[in-house]
This record gives C-alpha cells, sequence and structure tokens, in this order.
C-alpha cells in the first residue's frame, strides 16, 4: 500500500525506492502501533484519550468527531465506536499533517509529491487557469 494512503500503517517497513531518493530500512518508524487518540488532541478526556490511532484515516476520524456538534459524553463515545464513520477535509488534512511529523514513510512521500504538484501547479498559474483541479501522474 502506498505510504499516503489514508489507511497505510506505518510498521516500519522499509521505504519504497523513489527517484532521486534510497530505498531505505525505517525499522524505528512504528508510528502505526505507538499514536493514540491523546497524542492528536491533547484536551481529550478518558477512555477516548487511550484509543489507538493506526492511520490517517483513524485519525482524521477522531478530529472530525471532536470538532464536530454534540455533547462531550457524545463525542467520547463516538470516537470509542469504530461503526461512526465521519471525516471532513479539514480534519483529513490535520491528520496527514500530523503524520507527517511522526511518520518517515509519510514526510518523505508528502515532500516528493509537494515538488512535483509545485511544478504542475506553476503550469497552471502560467497558463491562467489557477481556478481548475491540479492532476499530477
Amino acid at each position: 500500500m502506498h505510504c499516503l494512503h489514508v489507511e497505510f500503517r506505518c510498521q516500519g517497513q522499509r521505504m519504497p525506492a523513489l527517484p532521486g531518493v534510497p530505498s531505505m530500512n525505517l525499522p524505528e518508524c512504528n508510528v502505526g502501533s505507538s499514536v493514540v487518540a491523546g497524542d492528536l488532541i491533547p484536551t481529550l478526556p478518558q477512555p477516548a484519550y487511550e484509543h489507538r490511532v493506526e492511520n490517517v484515516l483513524e485519525a482524521a476520524r477522531v478530529i472530525a468527531i471532536w470538532q464536530g456538534c454534540g455533547s462531550l459524553a457524545e463525542k467520547i463515545r463516538r470516537i470509542l465506536d469504530p461503526q461512526q464513520k465521519r471525516i471532513t477535509p479539514k480534519s483529513v488534512g490535520l491528520a496527514y499533517a500530523f503524520f507527517r511529523t511522526r511518520c518517515m514513510h509519510v514526510a518523505i512521500m508528502a515532500g516528493a509529491l509537494y515538488r512535483r504538484m509545485g511544478y504542475y501547479a506553476m503550469l497552471a498559474l502560467l497558463a491562467g487557469s489557477a481556478t481548475r483541479s491540479i492532476f499530477w501522474s
């Protein structure tokens, strides 16, 4: 699974080879087994504080629930219930930002993708189509 996939679980896998980046072992990078919801939201009360967050999708779900409507008890219940499926664009962005600071896999791949996106974004701006979607291969 690609390192930037929302369901990627960092378990110390080997980094895939990229142009200009050597393939490397990252056994010390094992974020999938060490992050809890309290790392994302320090003010989160127990028992939701100890809820395991293994990937970006789960982090986005926890953040979206915490930022959403409802009482504190309802939010805690929803965070602990994996059947509660809710994410927002903002929560996905915050989750990726969090994992980019913790996981070398996500940081390296996001950096490589950002460089490629920057090139295509500049082409779109020069062509006068800044409002269109930007695609990359």
